[in-house]
């Protein structure tokens, strides 16, 4: 029985990397992570394929393997992938995560050894939110020291990168939300702890047509499998430990996505995230006092 591909839209690294090896243990199914290709190889290192000449290389393996079932699970297309498949009788859906949390996970998973030197002795003790403190202490967040001629606030360097983070994950979940609609925008933390709500996915991306017994369902290790390079801290936790510079960066964001659709949104998902404008700041020549 042949059944259409799957793209499942997922901003992340080892929580997508768990998905895609969890649902690759069902003997019908295959599922990529970390690629623009077909053959998959690490994006950059080939041209990558537009999305639906991806789409079709799925389709291509598929065929080649007497019929699994071929989908892939990354953030590299987005919304932008939803069409392609679509339009080839697959389905999309989204991951969506905690937003403070996701944005602390992926920034430190990155940018840790660069913000870090490997022999300083933070380095092993700062594998979550402590590198936030390395920043303050090293002076890496300052902001003061980066304004053009109109005193308006110039971003470079580690604040660069985080506000990054912060605009195109916020946007990147808005418009996953408001394409796919909330019923399949799935949210990893039940994805990882609810056996019920990783079928549903399932089902849902195989449209049904493949056995989904108890016995492959027991197999996916569901241990609040988020991250492996950090803790478990709550997003209250995360948010309080950022330096002055990063939290205004944060809300900056918020604001760059439209603040009232921004947190309208997380609510709906159930995700609490602090309503701060950018009023709250104090910014002058001088300094970014704390929140």
């Amino acid at each position: 029985m042949k059944i259409p591909p799957f793209y499942i839209s997922s901003r992340g690294h080892s929580a997508t990397t768990w998905l895609t090896t969890s649902l690759s243990k069902h003997p019908e199914i295959v599922c990529f992570h970390g690629t623009r290709s077909i053959p998959p190889k690490s994006s950059g290192t080939v041209p990558d394929m537009s999305p639906e000449q991806f789409i079709d290389g799925l389709i291509t393996c598929s065929e080649s393997s007497h019929g699994k079932v071929f989908g892939a699970a990354h953030g590299f297309y987005g919304i932008s992938c939803k069409k392609a498949v679509e339009e080839r009788g697959g389905k999309f859906t989204a991951i969506i995560r905690q937003p403070i949390k996701r944005i602390h996970s992926c920034f430190i998973h990155a940018h840790k050894k660069e913000i870090i030197p490997k022999d300083h002795e933070d380095y092993n003790n700062a594998t979550s939110i402590g590198i936030y403190k390395y920043i303050s202490d090293h002076n890496l967040d300052k902001v003061k020291s980066r304004r053009n001629k109109q005193g308006e606030l110039m971003i470079s360097g580690v604040e660069n990168i985080f506000y990054h983070y912060c605009k195109s994950f916020i946007y990147f979940d808005l418009i996953c939300i408001q394409e796919a609609g909330k019923e399949f925008n799935f949210k990893m933390e039940d994805l990882v702890t609810s056996k019920q709500e990783f079928e549903r996915l399932f089902r849902y991306i195989t449209q049904d047509k493949i056995k989904c017994d108890q016995s492959y369902i027991d197999s996916v290790n569901l241990k609040e499998k988020i991250n492996t390079h950090t803790k478990n801290e709550p997003p209250e936790d995360i948010y309080n430990s950022w330096p002055a510079s990063f939290k205004y960066l944060f809300h900056k964001a918020v604001m760059d996505n439209g603040m009232d659709s921004v947190y309208r949104t997380y609510e709906d998902m159930g995700y609490t995230v602090p309503e701060k404008s950018l009023n709250d700041f104090t910014i002058n020549n001088m300094s970014i006092n704390d929140l």
